[in-house]
């Protein structure tokens, strides 16, 4: 009886266990719902002084099983009334500043709020910080199943247009406008504070809209017009506008005519829409007609449009018209009455989408023009009809949108998702790249465009390639049909795929989807015959997804004859694949529509003839080949180039071009010079190791060789030259990162520099000097440098620090030190424009054999004699008493007045240290650029004077400073330095120089356009 009372008390326990697990699943797992929100809303535009006031009523019925104590309001227009919200902090974080330093006048926001519900005033609160979001505290909670009426009057001042919501003279666009409340569903409520990047999310509803505004605006709204003299209006002014010259019409500047003083109210309703944006100008002309669809219905079309590229816009009706039908035959029909498309000023993409209406940006041409439009009537089913969350899963909403988007390209104009791939690769090579289902606001800019558009489209199109067109538009199909009017998630869209193919999937969503691993298959192996008209293809998965791939055969004259589809083989694996072969079988070719995302294509191919089988074969290519750049290119360019001792330089560049980022990079440029009648020139190699997922120990690691070889004197007497070569193994780290958006960056820097330099050997016979030849000498520096970049939009900094060791030959003696430095560059932006730049450097031997006459010092100013370790490109590097001895190179102290060379003035063997400032003027010059400025410039310098023959009085002896005018190019790539001022000493040495003209000096950088250096950071 004992031991049956033990199993009955286990057993039992076992059951209440299970029991309350499925208490507990259930009530973690809450069944679909979603609310129903419908809108009365009546306001009027003052378009004097930009602001709508208005009253809105909202039917809220809560259809969850929970009791709602409280309700969460969006109230975007906040997001534009000071620098501080989430919608300024992401502007700026991603360069931006236009709204940072915006004027208060030109700023926006909500006011004149009173809530109640059911006529019961209610506690607004501001939620989580976020001054667009508000919380209202209910008196009465809503239960399951009841509909509560929330009513309150509003105003929102219009900002400047910078994003989706403002104006541009009288032009208005009004999006995201009127009190919203926040999506509540079986995860809870979703409250999100306004975003540029990232879009919305919203409960599904009607609206019935009343705007009252001057009478000869024309209007482009969300809804069905109801005002009949509204329809009368636009369906007159459609016929006169069709009559006119849009050619002509767009060299004029269009001009807002006055606002008429009398005043019209227009009426729109709409149904099972979860959004209501209106655009209204005085200047639009207007073009109507109808589509339709194959069920027989009509849909109201509308096009508005300006002067700006009315050459375009007089077509793109029928860019509406055809969208429309497009995605009713491929997705599901288009099931509101009208479509609208409408020009205006937008700072947020070229073009933004609402129900029934989207507005587009400027466009250049009439492809681009057609191509926007179709994407954001497009969007009327992703994210109008399939309202998904799109500030969490973009790629279901922009991602399908935009595959569709490219079938539209693809039949219309021929065109592929070309840059869409691009892109993906350049992020990818550089180990930046972030999974699909990122949310919006955590992607870096960059990768918002990727993960949003680009990799989705490329995955559908793999998907579409692996399914077949017509099982992929049946599944499309079914997803609208049962998700029509509601907020699907992932797990929904899978669901839907799984049910439609017997195919598996997982690969797909776990892992395209949901990280960065990589797809590579490559084609490895080929033999032939081992039976008749057979042979064998070993193909190795090189990636990290067992994805699908097929296979084809290709002929002599680059047809397709035939594609077979394998199962994905698991990372790391091979396996071998018998093919038939034929005399007509050039290659063997994985993918080859080039469908699937593959981060490199050139193993995909293997030749049944040659000496090189496998691998695309590598072209010469003169110049960059930017259509096809990741197909493998010896590209070549010439090179002109001239200094003092080598005269005019002439010589060829061979490089692979280095956008992406390739692992292996090289560049060599052999040069003649025409004035040394020697060869000379440069070359780097370097091998990149980018982790591209997972836990990374590194971002980059990099390990290089660099060199070069240069005359740097010539001596007329004798007739000799004499060079120097350089020798640079280096090894680059950039540590990891917490988060792409994370403003700092660290880097590591370990080199070994080796400089070979020739000089003479002269020798006295009697009374004459005698040439006797050249000896090359070897002196070697170890530095190893650390640096701290923080890239912050307003207060960017970076902070270098530094430890070198040197080992060199002085007069027969071996001298060697040790140096530290550290040097910061501190950038204060002060408008959107304008900057001050503070730049600070320190440095001194901790040990030096040769303190008193050492010929390595540390210098205010770096001049062309004291490049010792050749780091900067002079074009005279032993000229004195003509222009080129005032080039200078903004490192050490970073004078930008040049210190007499034939003093110790500005140079130490102990210890310098420098401030060094210039600044923007805050003037607008009609020639003014981005990359070309004017700015005062001031330097300040103190060293210590170690040579022992210079009595110093007092320490005053060793201050410096000097300042003037500077044209600063790229910011730093090139200057021209105009002195004004200074101490009695520096200018007194300026004087003694000659004319103005000896006392300016200049830069060049050329470092900054060092393809191999501008490839990693290149942004898209």
């Amino acid at each position: 009886m004992q031991s049956i009372r033990k199993i009955s008390t286990k057993t039992l326990s076992i059951l209440l266990l299970s029991f309350f697990s499925i208490v507990v699943l259930q009530a973690q797992e809450k069944p679909y719902f979603q609310q129903d929100v419908d809108y009365t809303i009546e306001v009027s535009l003052d378009d004097v002084n930009h602001y709508l006031e208005g009253n809105i009523k909202i039917a809220y019925t809560n259809n969850s099983t929970d009791t709602l104590s409280a309700l969460y309001f969006h109230l975007w227009p906040n997001a534009y009334k000071n620098s501080q919200t989430a919608f300024a902090k992401q502007l700026s974080e991603n360069g931006d500043l236009g709204f940072y330093f915006s004027k208060k006048k030109d700023r926006g926001y909500i006011d004149s709020l009173q809530f109640t519900v059911d006529n019961e005033p209610v506690q607004e609160t501001v939620h989580d910080g976020h001054i667009d979001i508000a919380k209202l505290s209910l008196t009465k909670p809503i239960k399951p199943g009841q509909q509560v009426i929330i009513k309150t009057p509003f105003r929102v001042k219009l900002p400047k247009t910078v994003s989706r919501l403002g104006h541009e003279g009288e032009s208005y666009q009004i999006t995201q406008w009127y009190p919203k409340p926040a999506v509540y569903d079986n995860k809870g409520w979703h409250t999100m504070p306004y975003l540029d990047q990232g879009e919305f999310f919203s409960e599904f509803g009607s609206f019935d809209v009343k705007i009252t505004l001057p009478n000869n605006y024309v209007v482009g709204a969300s809804g069905q017009l109801q005002t009949e003299s509204e329809k009368a209006f636009l369906t007159e002014k459609s016929k006169a506008d069709k009559k006119l010259n849009f050619e002509e019409l767009e060299a004029k500047f269009h001009h807002f005519p006055a606002s008429s003083p009398t005043l019209k109210t227009i009426h729109y309703t709409a149904d099972q829409v979860h959004d209501f944006a209106w655009f209204a100008d005085k200047r639009y002309y207007v073009h109507k007609s109808k589509v339709a669809l194959k069920s027989g219905k009509s849909i109201e079309t509308y096009s508005m449009f300006t002067n700006i590229e009315a050459g375009i816009w007089k077509d793109a009706i029928n860019y509406v018209n055809r969208s429309v039908q497009f995605y009713s035959e491929v997705v599901g029909e288009y099931p509101y009455p009208q479509a609208t498309a409408v020009q205006g000023a937008l700072n947020a993409g070229s073009g933004m989408e609402y129900p029934m209406v989207t507005i587009i940006g400027k466009a250049r041409f009439a492809e681009g023009l057609d191509n926007v439009i179709t994407h954001e009537i497009g969007h009327n089913w992703f994210y109008g009809i399939l309202g998904s969350n799109e500030r969490e899963h973009a790629w279901m909403d922009e991602g399908w949108n935009s595959y569709v988007e490219s079938r539209y390209m693809e039949k219309y104009y021929d065109t592929y998702p070309r840059v869409e791939y691009l892109a993906y690769l350049l992020q990818a090579s550089k180990g930046e790249e972030q999974a699909i289902n990122t949310p919006s606001a955590d992607n870096i800019e960059i990768n918002y465009y990727l993960c949003a558009y680009a990799k989705p489209t490329l995955s559908f199109r793999y998907l579409q390639t692996y399914l077949g067109r017509a099982k992929m538009d049946s599944i499309l199909q079914d997803y609208y049909n049962k998700w029509k009017f509601k907020h699907p998630q992932p797990s929904d869209l899978k669901k839907v795929f799984e049910d439609g193919t017997d195919k598996p999937l997982d690969w797909f969503f776990d892992n395209v989807i949901n990280s960065t691993k990589q797809i590579d298959y490559a084609c490895t192996h080929h033999s032939c015959c081992h039976k008749e008209d057979k042979a064998e293809l070993t193909i190795k998965n090189k990636g990290d997804i067992a994805a699908p791939f097929s296979v084809s055969a290709v002929d002599f004259g680059d047809s397709i004859l035939n594609v077979t589809w394998f199962n994905g083989l698991d990372p790391k694996q091979d396996t071998t694949l018998e093919v038939n072969q034929s005399e007509d079988v050039w290659y063997y070719i994985i993918d080859p529509l080039e469908e699937m995302p593959e981060i490199d294509r050139n193993n995909n191919i293997h030749y049944t003839t040659g000496v090189l089988k496998k691998g695309e074969r590598t072209k010469l290519q003169f110049g960059a080949n930017f259509n096809n750049p990741e197909k493998p290119r010896v590209n070549m360019v010439p090179l002109l180039g001239f200094n003092c001792y080598d005269g005019f330089m002439f010589g060829l560049a061979t490089y692979n071009l280095t956008v992406p980022v390739r692992k292996f990079q090289y560049v060599v440029a052999p040069m003649f010079g025409i004035g040394s009648l020697s060869p000379i020139g440069m070359f780097e190699f370097k091998y990149n190791f980018i982790p591209t997922h997972g836990k990374k120990p590194f971002q980059r690691l990099t390990i290089g060789l660099g060199g070069r070889s240069f005359n740097r004197s010539s001596n007329e007497t004798f007739g000799y030259d004499l060079r120097y070569y350089r020798i640079n193994p280096y090894i680059d780290i950039e540590f990891a990162r917490k988060s792409l958006r994370d403003y700092s960056r660290h880097f590591l820097r370990m080199d070994n520099i080796l400089i070979f330099d020739e000089s003479p050997s002269i020798e006295r016979v009697d009374t004459n000097l005698v040439f006797r030849g050249k000896a090359t000498g070897l002196r070697t520096t170890h530095r190893v440098q650390y640096r701290h970049e923080y890239n912050h939009p307003i207060t960017p900094f970076d902070i270098t620090a530094a430890v070198e060791y040197a080992n060199y030959n002085d007069v027969g003696e071996k001298e060697h030190y040790v140096k530290l430095s550290t040097e910061g560059n501190f950038k204060f932006n002060y408008s959107p424009l304008w900057s001050v730049d503070i730049r600070m450097y320190m440095g001194g031997f901790v040990f030096h054999t040769d303190r008193d006459f050492g010929n390595m010092p540390l210098q205010l100013a770096s001049r062309n004699l004291n490049d010792y370790h050749y780091d900067s490109y002079y074009v005279g590097r032993r000229e004195q008493g003509n222009f080129f001895e005032q080039q200078v190179a903004i490192r050490e102290g970073g004078f930008k007045t040049p210190i007499a060379q034939a003093t110790s003035d500005g140079r130490s063997n102990i210890f310098i240290f420098a401030l060094n400032f210039k600044a923007d003027v805050p003037i607008k010059l009609p020639w003014r650029t981005k990359y070309v400025k004017i700015k005062p410039y001031m330097d300040f310098g103190f060293y210590k004077n170690s040579a022992p023959s210079v009595n110093i009085a007092s320490p005053d002896q060793q201050l410096f400073f000097n300042g003037g005018l500077m044209i600063d190019i790229w910011d730093g790539a090139a200057g021209l330095y105009i002195p004004l001022f200074g101490d009695k000493k520096l200018m007194n040495q300026l004087k003694s120089q000659g004319n103005f003209f000896r006392r300016i000096s200049f830069s060049l950088n050329l470092h900054r356009l060092n393809p191999l250096d501008i490839a990693p950071n290149f942004e898209f």
